[in-house]
Order: C-alpha cells, then sequence, then structure tokens
C-alpha cells in the first residue's frame, strides 16, 4: 500500500480506462464519429462521450498497447508476491510521454 491504496486495485482502475482509451481509438481509426462511438461504447451521457473521445485522441494507439500489456504484467506480478509502484510509476510516464 502506498497512500493506503492497494496497488493491485490501482492497477485494476488503470487497466480499465487505458482499455477502453484503446476500444475507443481504435473506433475512431475505424472512421466512427463521436455519437458512434458514443453508441458503441454505451455512453448514455454526451459529456462523458466527448471527454473520454478527447482522451483517447491525444494517444497513439501503440502506445495504450504497450502501456496495458506492461500494466497487466505488472499485476501477474503483484500477484505472485511482488510489489513494485516504482514500475507502475514507469509505465505511466512512459504512456504520458
Amino acid at each position: 500500500k502506498k497512500r493506503k491504496t492497494p496497488i493491485i486495485l490501482l492497477c485494476g482502475s488503470i487497466m480499465y480506462q487505458l482499455r477502453r482509451l484503446l476500444q475507443i481509438k481504435e473506433l475512431l481509426n475505424k472512421g466512427y464519429n463521436v455519437e458512434q462511438v458514443g453508441e458503441a461504447m454505451n455512453m448514455k451521457f454526451p459529456a462523458i462521450r466527448n471527454k473520454s473521445v478527447n482522451q483517447a485522441r491525444r494517444f497513439e494507439q501503440n502506445s495504450l498497447e504497450d502501456a496495458l500489456l506492461n500494466i497487466a504484467q505488472l499485476n501477474i506480478d503483484l500477484r505472485t508476491g511482488g510489489r513494485d509502484y516504482e514500475r507502475l510509476e514507469e509505465i505511466m510516464v512512459k504512456l504520458l510521454n
């Protein structure tokens, strides 16, 4: 735990967000517009749909894929006894650069 947040929960939350962003990015790359993305992703509120699409547009697809794979591996390592906040921080910094 770092600041009372278990890293396994933090990894799960980040993985969920990355998967959603990757799905949105893939739809955008297929030519879907914002409304179509919202329908495909079952986003009922326009503000959430617009924010999610704008976030996905900020990333390259391969960066999202790499980050998702790295966090998935970190998640596996954590479940087998590791504690590695530094590695999680490295993954996030790499994604955001």
